[in-house]
This record gives structure tokens, sequence and C-alpha cells, in this order.
């Protein structure tokens, strides 16, 4: 939920995997400036300290991107 709440309008989370405290999320977004306005809110959380983008891509028949980030934890 916390993660959902710090979304900016016009992203959205796919996918969700844990391992060893890393959290690799995957979803969509109308461009690719609010991806990293995702990231920043991400690093707000109290349980991770870093964003990194592992991958985006154009998808224009979505009119958008998809994209995969990793948050570290603290």
């Amino acid at each position: 939920a916390a993660l959902g709440n710090r979304l900016p309008a016009g992203v959205w989370l796919t996918s969700l995997r844990a391992d060893r405290g890393v959290l690799a999320l995957e979803g969509r977004s109308e461009r690719l400036a609010s991806v990293g306005t995702a990231m920043d809110a991400f690093v707000q959380l109290p349980a991770y300290s870093a964003a990194r983008l592992v991958a985006v891509r154009e998808e224009p028949a979505r009119h958008g991107v998809t994209y995969s980030v990793e948050l570290e934890p603290r």
C-alpha cells in the first residue's frame, strides 16, 4: 500500500518481487519523467535507501513506457 500511495498520476505497478530485502518493481507509465518522479518518492519510504532504474522501453502501441526498478534496503 505504501508503494502504491507514492505513485504519481500516470504510473502503474504490474509486478512486485522481494529478494533478500531488494524490492524489484515493474510497471508502465505514460511518460519517462513520471518514472523518475516515482523513483524519488520510493526512496522517501523508511525501508529503502536507493532506487535503481534497471530497464526502460518505449511502448508506442500503449503510448508510454514500461520500466523495471530495484529498491535497495536501508
